[in-house]
């Protein structure tokens, strides 16, 4: 694993909704899961720099957050995604590709008392 990527996992911001935390050189937009469903994202990243997405539910009733398991189901074919806990992912482009990538996680999760799982496919769109 590089240092890049080791250094990545170490410095992730932690939400209060269903949003993703941002790096300089990488933006998503927040959005909301869609229960049982697909949730669809768009990330648009800088060439060379590091993604840092953390996931987060605010509970209706307790205000607990409520994200129980995630696995990566799809791996990007232009950089290294990897996995720090439940909630928390970082992506970093391969040095200097520009271009589309895709990867999916798998999140399960409690809102309002219920359980739920979507696959959040993640399209990053790199430039330079």
């Amino acid at each position: 694993m590089s240092k890049t990527l080791r250094c990545a996992f170490t410095i992730f911001l932690l939400g209060i909704s269903i949003l993703p935390a941002h790096a300089d050189g990488c933006r998503t937009p927040s959005f909301r899961f869609n229960d049982d469903a697909v949730t669809s994202v768009n990330t648009y990243a800088s060439k060379n720099s590091v993604c840092r997405l953390t996931f987060s539910i605010r509970n209706a009733f307790s205000g607990d957050a409520g994200i129980l398991s995630s696995t990566i189901s799809q791996r990007p074919n232009l950089g290294k995604l990897g996995k720090t806990t439940v909630r928390q992912f970082a992506y970093v482009p391969n040095k200097d590709v520009t271009g589309e990538d895709y990867f999916a996680i798998n999140v399960r999760y409690e809102r309002g008392g219920h359980l739920h799982n979507t696959t959040v496919g993640v399209a990053v769109h790199i430039s330079e």
